[in-house]
């Protein structure tokens, strides 16, 4: 993206931090597959409430707005001390301050799904203001078919604009209860590769 297309001067940020998918990956190790049960819940809820609904009711973006809802309400339930609110309302999970997590529906790029705007490209492209923490921002994304009859995948991504640097499959939780029915399980692991399935960006 050259300068022409930003709908603000660069001049006035900094470039936040790039994350590291490796370092990523081990930071949040532990929360990476509730995250992965949250989006899955959260579609279902959705799927079940749309059920519910005359075709009439649904707006364009209603599942896409509700899956949104439903998956902050579940992160907000279970990590009520890390989902903060940024200056334009969005929610976003921090913790420690290492990372910023943003969550996102994504297209068939893997990128999230969003109109261009000035938020949209400081958020996209790693701006920060010269009086902030450049703190790395990585989505936490799902992606869905055009009917949203099948929940495709969940995945960690990391982009600088509209360039893919990284992209990990999100990691399934087997025989665990999670918090959310009453039990808080930690998952630990010294086997990233086991783990998570690493993509590289030349592979996508």
């Amino acid at each position: 993206m050259n300068k022409s297309t930003h709908l603000f001067d660069t001049s006035k940020y900094i470039r936040r931090n790039l994350p590291e998918q490796i370092d990523f990956l081990e930071s949040l190790k532990n929360e990476l597959p509730f995250f992965r049960e949250i989006l899955e819940k959260g579609y279902s809820m959705t799927i079940e409430e749309r059920k519910n609904k005359e075709k009439s009711f649904l707006d364009k973006n209603w599942e896409a707005i509700t899956m949104s809802g439903n998956i902050k309400g579940l992160l907000c339930r279970e990590y009520p001390e890390n989902i903060k609110i940024d200056k334009n309302g969005r929610f976003y999970f921090e913790k420690s301050s290492r990372y910023f997590i943003y969550f996102k529906k994504l297209n068939r790029d893997y990128l999230p799904s969003n109109i261009s705007t000035e938020y949209t490209q400081k958020l996209y492209g790693q701006y920060a203001l010269p009086s902030e923490k450049p703190t790395p921002i990585v989505f936490v994304g799902y992606q869905v078919d055009n009917s949203w009859e099948n929940l495709i995948g969940c995945y960690a991504i990391s982009v600088k604009n509209e360039e893919k640097l990284w992209i990990s499959d999100l990691p399934k939780i087997d025989n665990i209860n999670l918090k959310y029915f009453g039990t808080e399980t930690i998952i630990q692991t010294d086997d990233l590769s086991s783990m998570l399935k690493i993509r590289q960006n030349k592979s996508l």
